[in-house]
């Protein structure tokens, strides 16, 4: 476990996450697991995960999704 510290890199992700589409809360919580170099973020958020091919940083799935993944 990990504790991320608003710093300017986590501001300056959550803005370009930001600029993507993502709200803004939602791009604070993602860039964190960016930073943090997280391999996934699960979220149920249908808005989140419309948006998931966007990225590369990071694997958005949700739960269900992300049990399949690793289990096959």
């Amino acid at each position: 476990m990990e504790d991320i510290e608003e710093n300017s890199k986590v501001i300056e992700t959550a803005k370009q996450l930001n600029e993507k589409g993502f709200h803004k809360i939602d791009s604070l919580h993602i860039a964190c697991a960016i930073i943090a170099k997280c391999e996934y973020f699960l979220t149920t958020d249908d808005q989140i995960l419309k948006r998931a091919r966007l990225l590369n940083d990071i694997k958005i799935n949700d739960p269900i999704g992300f049990i399949k993944e690793i289990l096959s």
